[in-house]
């Protein structure tokens, strides 16, 4: 039996319809469910990975003024500071989340360059002093983004976040002193006695080694120049022959400033035994509760180990 032209046509219309209908059951879907890549109710379940904009500012570190030209570079992308001494880095990956209300958080190893420095020293001139270092070595830089507070409900690879995590923003700001300041003293051990030749160093208060030096054979003097004002450092010694070893706690300088560890100084650099006790009575004559003869009697008593003389006591050497 032959088909009329009438019925071929609502055929067609009737395949065409079907397939309509499919189409639309295949491209429709709740968009809050993620199984897979190629779950039919979630077209697009991207992985989360916001990026962000680390900014801030590179001041001098003792008058905070802008320093412009200085180049931070956090190893991916790197950033010159502008006339107010701002520098922006955009699109930095941001992909620890702290948790749902403090953002996301990001881990990088900054360096700054001066060399470029126009302000407020004129790095380009090598005549111009005081200067800035060429160049601050690498240090840590760790920041959380802000960001709208996310669904708990949403986990790494949702698809339906409740914002799209653009614009996330950081801030770090970096102070650089000029090398203009001095540190002198004197290395001494726990008699007050000039500890020659021994190995002092100037370090950051990080703990970075920033210069070294050995101290004079008969004074026991040392001294650094050109230290950078307005940051923190500690100083460290030791005798390798003696093994013994000190340091000073953190100190921050100011520009053209000249701190002195010297012998009268309480802060001065004492080297002596690294161990964590004091000297220990370990004789006494006449013992205790012994039967002592009234009038004078000359208390004697044993150390475990050298005890520095002084007005009060007479070192007896045959006794040691």
């Amino acid at each position: 039996m032959s088909k009329s032209p009438r019925h071929t046509l609502l055929l067609t219309k009737a395949i065409a319809f079907v397939v309509f209908a499919l189409s639309g059951l295949v491209g429709c879907g709740d968009d809050t469910t993620n199984n897979s890549t190629t779950d039919i109710a979630n077209p697009n379940p991207n992985t989360l990975t916001p990026t962000g904009t680390l900014q801030g500012q590179v001041t001098d570190a003792v008058t905070g003024a802008a320093i412009i030209g200085a180049v931070v570079n956090i190893g991916i992308q790197n950033a010159t500071t502008d006339a107010s001494g701002h520098y922006v880095l955009y699109g930095i990956p941001a992909n620890s989340p702290e948790n749902a209300k403090e953002g996301y958080t990001g881990s990088y190893q900054a360096t700054v360059d001066l060399a470029g420095v126009t302000a407020p020293v004129n790095m380009t001139d090598s005549t111009s002093v005081p200067r800035y270092p060429v160049r601050k070595p690498s240090m840590p830089v760790n920041v959380t983004f802000s960001s709208f507070d996310e669904s708990v409900a949403n986990g790494s690879t949702a698809s339906n976040h409740d914002t799209p995590l653009f614009g996330l923003v950081a801030n770090h700001d970096f102070k650089v002193g000029k090398l203009s300041a001095t540190v002198r003293g004197v290395a001494r051990d726990q008699f007050r006695q000039p500890k020659g030749q021994a190995v002092v160093e100037l370090r950051s208060a990080g703990g970075k080694l920033e210069a070294s030096t050995s101290t004079d054979t008969a004074t026991g003097s040392f001294s650094f120049v050109n230290v950078e004002a307005g940051v923190a450092h500690t100083i460290k010694g030791r005798d390798s022959v003696s093994a013994v070893e000190g340091e000073i706690g953190s100190f921050t300088l100011s520009d053209n400033q000249t701190l002195d560890f010297g012998l009268r100084n309480s802060e001065s650099l004492v080297l002596a035994s690294a161990d964590a006790y004091e000297p220990r009575v370990t004789k006494i004559s006449p013992e205790d509760n012994s039967d002592v003869a009234p009038g004078v009697v000359d208390v004697v008593l044993a150390f475990n180990e050298p005890i520095m003389m002084d007005v009060y006591s007479t070192p007896n050497a045959a006794a040691a």
